[in-house]
């Protein structure tokens, strides 16, 4: 499901994973007890944090 379609949907399911899986990288999937996601979500907003600009082609690409 393309992402920008996805972030309507993502919080409700979030707050009910027992598990999250990142597969962001191919070949090197990551999963995290939810537990541990929102204890590290929880600690990530009590404290300032950078964050870098992203673009994603994929979204905003002209085929030929």
């Amino acid at each position: 499901m393309e992402w920008r379609v996805f972030d309507r949907h993502k919080t409700p399911l979030l707050q009910r994973a027992n598990f999250v899986l990142d597969t962001n990288q191919a070949g090197s999937p990551k999963l995290v007890a939810g537990t541990a996601f929102h204890a590290g979500l929880q600690q990530a907003t009590q404290q300032p944090f950078r964050v870098v600009p992203f673009f994603d082609p994929g979204v905003w690409a002209v085929n030929g």
